[in-house]
């Protein structure tokens, strides 16, 4: 073996190493995209650098704009001359009348605008004074500032309406005058950013001068005259809370009132059919008879719902005629009793200007809550035109299952229909 050349050069020669897989055309062609992916971050990071200098510059630019067209101007129109002093002339000048305007609120140059964490008892604005300041009183944040008149009650026009008395239709402010007054009027009370000029506020009224504003459900027009304004500032205010205390009633013209909604159309379209319970007949009950009372309950119940919801749709906020409450008062009693109905009218109707406002009512038969199942149904016979039903209801949720009472009549046509229900806990 020779020493400057070892076996292991004869050895290269043989395969598998004797052809070169990684050939100089392939080397080549490596370091060529190893040089063109080089190239492309050097591109990118010049075109960063220019959209860097560039935007650098725009702002620049747009800071200095100010004061160049200042440089600009003192070079065209010169320095401004020194002040001058100027004596006084020997002639007297004749006084000058002064004209008081509105005192202005604290911190504000307006004089019926004030800030409602900066103003004091005893400030002016807007030509009332305030009298009281009350912190808290719907939540926090909130101020409840009470304005008084300075010398003579502030005369303000608008229109009114006289709320419903009854709470589902007036959940804020039931039995109520809301009075929202014209814009020129509004322009004559304190304001804050928050509510510049009130949408409407409560009237506080003597008995006496309530009668001029008619009777719940009644609107118009109205100039009054008021000696104190509570306005209320909060984060969240529910209803109407601005009131208006007011010392006399200068006019009030009643509008005329809505006509009474027939809904003979609506009725016949809303009310489905209810279906009447018959049973066989027999002195005794059957067990046929005792298990079809409480499907008959559900079918009906699920009519009566559908049939309400749909006609309540239809009626929305209109004022009814007597005639829609009668023609309701029939189609309940083919399956309730005359008292029994006439009961669930008086939840359902509310007397307003000689007609009524519609609210929906459930028939309330079953306990509330989803019902899994109902066990061990049974009838039992009073007399001959009464019998009691009971059943046990199983709850799918909660602790407790129910059992159902109800009580039925035979009315004048063999039907049976219900003049009692009820439910206690088992």
């Amino acid at each position: 073996m020779d020493p400057s050349k070892p076996d292991w050069y004869s050895r290269l020669q043989q395969r598998p190493f004797e052809k070169r897989n990684f050939t100089v055309k392939q080397m080549q062609a490596v370091e060529g995209k190893l040089r063109g992916a080089e190239a492309k971050k050097k591109r990118a990071y010049r075109r960063f650098l220019t959209l860097g200098l560039s935007i650098a510059a725009l702002l620049l630019f747009v800071v200095m704009l100010p004061q160049t067209r200042s440089w600009m101007n003192e070079r065209i129109e010169g320095p401004e001359p020194p002040n001058q002093v100027v004596s006084p002339s020997p002639t007297p000048s004749p006084t000058a009348t002064v004209t008081p305007t509105p005192t202005a609120s604290p911190g504000s140059g307006e004089p019926y605008h004030f800030d409602p964490a900066k103003v004091r008892v005893g400030d002016s604005i807007g030509g009332m004074r305030v009298a009281s300041i009350k912190e808290g009183t719907h939540g926090s944040n909130s101020y409840s500032i009470t304005f008084s008149a300075t010398s003579e009650p502030k005369e303000l026009s608008g229109t009114f309406r006289y709320t419903s008395e009854h709470f589902f239709f007036e959940a804020y402010n039931p039995n109520q005058i809301l009075f929202t007054p014209a814009p020129p009027s509004a322009k004559k009370l304190p304001y804050t950013n928050s509510k510049p000029f009130p949408p409407a506020v409560v009237l506080q009224i003597s008995p006496g001068e309530l009668s001029k504003f008619g009777e719940p459900g009644r609107s118009g027009t109205a100039t009054v005259r008021i000696s104190e304004y509570t306005i209320v500032t909060g984060d969240i205010l529910e209803g109407t809370t601005e009131r208006m205390l007011v010392s006399a009633v200068v006019q009030s013209k009643l509008d005329d009132p809505p006509p009474l909604a027939e809904m003979k159309e609506e009725l016949s379209e809303s009310l489905r059919p209810l279906e009447q319970l018959k049973l066989s007949g027999g002195k005794t009950p059957s067990a046929a008879d005792a298990q079809s009372v409480y499907p008959w309950l559900q079918a009906m119940n699920g009519t009566y719902n559908a049939s309400i919801s749909a006609l309540g749709e239809r009626i929305g906020e209109k004022t009814v005629a007597p005639s829609v409450k009668a023609a309701m008062q029939g189609w309940l009693e083919a399956v309730l009793t005359e008292e029994k109905a006439r009961g669930k009218l008086e939840a359902m109707y509310f007397p307003l200007l000689g007609g009524y406002q519609f609210m929906y009512s459930i028939l309330d038969l079953f306990p509330p809550g989803p019902i899994k199942a109902a066990e061990q149904p049974a009838l039992t016979l009073q007399d001959e035109n009464t019998m009691l039903f009971t059943v046990k209801v199983i709850m799918a949720s909660g602790t407790r299952d129910f059992k159902l009472t109800v009580t039925l009549v035979r009315s004048k046509d063999g039907a049976w229909v219900i003049r009692d229900t009820g439910y206690t806990p088992i």
